[in-house]
């Protein structure tokens, strides 16, 4: 008879052992008894939306699941799977576009949504340098039919600078930083911004005076008041359009991004007409 001593053995070794050989230990009993404690439970978070799938795809199974199947909007990082997948497919170059010869005269541009061009960010524009080296009428043209904000998206946010707009030509971004390099006229009841922006076509359509009210004049009669007054707004964009407003604010402005309405393709060319005589 075989006979063996468990005196020295470790209780976890008995503990591990039990857990792989009894259901009651099983993965799943183990991960749901985690979250519990660890996430459900906890005051911070259980009042939210949340939502838990564990898959396993060596046996193809899922391991945990916890409101699997109800509908969530994708939290920022799952962009970096997004990344990643373009990185590892696309490469480290993309096609910016294509054109077609119409005639002697012009060229049709296909322009297929390359997100950096113009893009301040990146350097080397071979698409930009192509556009200056042609002599030939440029027509633009692309394929996208859906729409500029994306289902889901918090739509009244359109005036804050991470909700460019969709479109298939984008140009710097399709966002618009504007700052201010001085002032005209502050000894008079309003002060003219001089703006510097990118693209520099916005600088013709910003508003050229900002008006204090008559209460506001009365109440605050020093110049120094006046012109701290005068200086302190936020530009606040039309939604559907490039109609841009100067509103009230506490502080004094110093720089904004603000997405611009793309209008499809209208926009883009008008920047690239303004900003660098493209014909």
């Amino acid at each position: 008879m075989l006979s063996v001593s468990f005196l020295n053995v470790p209780i976890w070794v008995f503990l591990i052992t039990y857990c792989l050989l009894g259901t009651s230990c099983s993965v799943t009993k183990q991960i749901s008894k985690q979250a519990k404690a660890t996430i459900l439970k906890d005051s911070a978070v259980n009042t939210g939306h949340i939502g838990i799938s564990i898959y396993d795809p060596e046996t193809q199974k899922y391991l945990y699941n916890h409101n699997a199947t109800q509908y969530f909007i994708p939290a920022s990082n799952t962009k970096l799977f997004t990344l990643y997948a373009g990185m590892k497919d696309l490469g480290d170059s993309l096609i910016g576009g294509y054109y077609q010869n119409f005639s002697d005269t012009s060229i049709n541009f296909i322009a297929t949504g390359d997100p950096t061009f113009l893009h301040p960010d990146f350097k080397n524009q071979p698409i930009l340098d192509f556009f200056k080296k042609e002599k030939r009428k440029i027509y633009v043209s692309g394929s996208y039919d859906d729409e500029a904000l994306g289902y889901g998206w918090a739509w009244d946010d359109y005036n804050d600078d991470y909700m460019a707009e969709r479109n298939i030509f984008p140009v710097y971004g399709n966002v618009v930083n504007i700052r201010v390099s001085g002032y005209r006229n502050e000894e008079k009841t309003y002060i003219e911004p001089i703006w510097k922006t990118i693209p520099k076509y916005f600088e013709t359509i910003l508003p050229t005076n900002n008006t204090l009210s008559l209460k506001t004049l009365v109440i605050n009669r020093d110049t120094n008041s006046l012109q701290k007054l005068r200086r302190s707004f936020d530009i606040v964009r039309n939604r559907a359009t490039n109609q841009f407003n100067l509103s009230p604010s506490s502080r004094t402005f110093q720089y904004q991004q603000i997405p611009f309405f793309t209008d499809k393709l209208k926009s883009a060319i008008e920047i690239l007409r303004n900003d660098f005589n493209l014909n």
